[in-house]
């Protein structure tokens, strides 16, 4: 009878236990007590926490096992690098009702997720998601820190709130209760902060680009990398890179980090090295381990996952900044003068590095020195780091100019040395002069002697310059041979080139400039109408002179053979039988190896639509474009092949097609124009000739030509043309 009366109560107890809200059943969780007279609450002391190695427990099951939460002693929890899921829960009622604006703010953006459940209106459970693998326009508020809005707190109601975080990184959890009015002006303060020290690091690093440009030392350019590094590195654990940067491409957060640090340790490490020129072998090796550690930090960011190469960068980077020191003080110690900045700036460093620690562990108060003091360190270690930069440039002007002074010193007297040495050279020399006068009156003699020789050498010479000039006028005779054959040959080769009349037939509005290096030309441009298109080229025969013109008849034959005689308009396979119709040519022409051609084959065809096509096929050869209202100039490359290659099998040309809109400009032509060099030797180049293209192309095609012309004429002025020059321009 008794263990049934025990039974009863034991399961009425139970029925009890189970039935009393969490605040009844939770009674060592403290409450936050919220009042309108304290803007911010630190939740730290008043958290609960539960660690999940398995990472397998739910919300349910994290409610249920409240005997295995323990209440946090630290006033702001910091967790450390830990694969498990942390369920942090904490109790809130707020006392009165002067303020209905509160929000909850994870004041540690570098935290992957954080899920704040609640019970709404209804006193159903809900949840909400933050983190900085959130895009940010998934967020309920688009900060860079993590923030959970309060809404519709009823006065004097306690409510429970369980928040489950997860982070690959370090897991630190300030966490705080603010108003959304003071969280705001925080927000500024720290804006504000945050501005001028990248405004600060961004000067110094522009500053010191300029410095390493101008002295040459790349001393600046690793001081640069560093600064860059720690820029990247403060905005990153801020959340600011986040914020304006990359918040909609979260998976990059992590590895962007790491890149960060990854500059940071090999800018810093190089830095060091090239700074202190340190001659202890240990600290060098030591350095340049270090730096490419820092390397491949950078190269494996996007590879390694970010939990397991976090930890080793924060160990390198750590290691980095000891070693730094270490090299400074051993420098000190050596009686470096400029070492004295530089171990007074990392030192600063380091106390700005351990007063955010001590802040973290809550040694110091929660305060915005404190927040920033590692910020505020950097940038006066910079400073100083600039400081001791302009301090070693300035010792190195100071012991140059005292090397100058020496050498002024050694020079001054090497002078008078030489003075006195050209003295004693003047006194042997007079005694010398008395000598040979002596021996010049016996050569004199001799002279006479030579002097009736020459006299019966030059009438033997005379009757020689009569038979040279004999010589002369028979080369004359045949000069003027050669030339009446180089003209008819000129006469020849204009012959086969279409004149303006016909050509502006085919090709309507146009313009031409063709300039020989030597009479006839290895140049030369073809152009037929063949059905509906219009076929055009443009040819740089190898050589100039007689054998470019011979070879300009070969292939101007060639191409009416494989064109027109064979009514092949495309331009790609033409090249390709012009290049074997050259190569069988040539073949048993051991000494004709180097002969072939560059060329511009097209093929126009107006389109209904009144527009052309196109089709271009190119042996070292490009073509430019340029369409209506003609704001940018395009270029279609031709293949690295040309015609005639006896020494390789070559690869097959290929078209390239396009369809212009009326009236576009199309331009083509020789190398000549672009190889042609000033009186300094200086080609005018591809990037001059477009630029004058560019320029003029809202021009009459007739004014572009005199524009072109005169700028050539003006490039080429007290210098001979270079090559044959051929250079043509089609409206369309």
């Amino acid at each position: 009878m008794q263990n049934k009366w025990f039974i009863k109560v034991w399961f009425v107890a139970s029925m009890v236990w189970l039935l009393l809200p969490e605040s009844v059943a939770q009674p060592n969780l403290p409450v936050i007590k919220l009042s309108g007279t304290k803007p911010s609450y630190t939740i730290g002391k008043h958290t609960a926490v539960l660690e999940d190695k398995t990472n397998q427990l739910s919300f349910e099951q994290v409610r249920a096992s409240k005997a295995r939460f323990t209440l946090s002693s630290a006033k702001n929890l910091n967790l450390g690098f830990s694969d498990a899921t942390y369920w942090l829960k904490f109790r809130v009622k707020k006392t009165d009702s002067l303020s209905n604006s509160w929000l909850i703010n994870q004041d540690y953006p570098l935290i992957d997720q954080v899920i704040l459940y609640y019970k709404d209106a209804t006193g159903n459970w809900q949840n909400k998601r933050n983190g900085d693998m959130l895009p940010l326009y998934a967020k309920t508020l688009p900060y860079r820190t993590i923030v959970f809005p309060l809404n519709g707190l009823v006065t004097n109601k306690t409510y429970t709130f369980y928040l489950k975080v997860r982070s690959s990184g370090t897991i630190q959890l300030p966490l705080y209760i603010q108003k959304i009015d003071y969280y705001h002006q925080q927000q500024v303060r720290t804006e504000m902060f945050y501005g001028i020290f990248v405004g600060i690091l961004f000067l110094i690093t522009i500053t010191n680009v300029f410095l390493g440009i101008i002295f040459r030392q790349r001393v600046y350019f690793f001081y640069v990398l560093y600064i860059t590094g720690c820029l990247l590195l403060y905005t990153s654990l801020s959340g600011h890179t986040y914020q304006y940067i990359w918040g909609n491409l979260p998976e990059i957060n992590n590895p962007m980090l790491i890149i960060s640090m990854g500059m940071f340790i090999t800018g810093l490490a190089f830095f060091v090295q090239d700074f202190i020129r340190i001659k202890n072998t240990l600290i060098k090796v030591t350095l340049k381990t270090l730096a490419l550690v820092g390397v491949l930090l950078m190269v494996i960011a996007f590879v390694v996952p970010y939990n397991k190469i976090v930890r080793w960068a924060t160990l390198v980077a750590s290691l980095t900044l000891l070693v730094t020191l270490t090299a400074g003080i051993y420098a000190l110690v050596r009686k470096q003068a400029s070492a004295r900045y530089f171990v007074l700036a990392f030192a600063i460093y380091a106390l700005g590095a351990l007063m955010v620690v001590f802040r973290a562990m809550g040694l110091l108060p929660v305060s915005f020195f404190a927040t920033h003091a590692v910020e505020i360190a950097n940038v006066i270690e910079i400073v100083l780091i600039a400081f001791a930069l302009s301090d070693r440039y300035r010792r190195e002007q100071i012991q140059n100019q005292k090397a100058k002074a020496q050498a002024q010193r050694e020079a001054l007297y090497a002078q008078k040395q030489a003075l006195y040495i050209q003295k004693e050279a003047n006194e042997n020399l007079e005694s010398k002069v008395q000598v040979r006068t002596s021996e010049l009156e016996l050569k004199n003699e001799e002279l006479l002697k030579i002097s009736e020789e020459l006299r019966e050498n030059l009438e033997t010479l005379k009757a020689t310059q009569e038979l040279v000039k004999y010589n002369a006028n028979l080369v004359s005779q045949k000069n003027r041979r050669i030339q009446d054959s180089i003209k008819s040959a000129l006469s020849i080769q204009r012959a086969i080139l279409l004149n303006k009349e016909e050509r502006t037939h085919i090709l309507g509005e146009h313009y031409i400039i063709y300039r020989p290096k030597d009479v006839v030309s290895g140049d030369f441009y073809w152009i037929k109408q063949i059905g509906n298109k219009v076929m055009l080229a443009a040819v740089d025969c190898t050589g100039h002179g007689v054998p470019g013109a011979f070879m300009s008849l070969i292939g101007y034959n060639a191409l009416e053979k494989i064109i027109v005689g064979n009514q092949n308009t495309d331009p790609a396979q033409a090249l390709n039988e012009l290049h074997e119709e050259i190569r069988s040519l040539f073949a048993k022409q051991k000494h004709f190896t180097s002969s072939g051609m560059d060329i511009v084959l097209i093929a126009l065809e107006k389109q209904p639509t009144g527009d052309t096509q196109l089709v271009f096929a190119g042996a070292k050869s490009d073509v430019y474009y340029i369409e209506p209202p003609y704001r940018s100039l395009h270029r279609l490359k031709g293949d690295n092949l040309y015609i005639g290659d006896l020494n390789k099998t070559q690869k097959k040309f290929a078209n390239q097609s396009l369809i212009l809109r009326k009236d576009s400009l199309v331009y083509t032509g020789s190398d000549g124009l672009r190889d042609q060099n000033n009186v300094n030797r200086k080609r005018f180049g591809g990037g001059r000739l477009q630029v004058v293209l560019q320029e003029h192309a809202m021009l009459p095609l007739n004014e572009q030509k005199r524009a072109l012309e005169e700028i050539l004429d003006q490039y080429q002025r007290d210098t001979t043309q270079r090559d044959d020059i051929l250079w043509m321009g089609v409206k369309l």
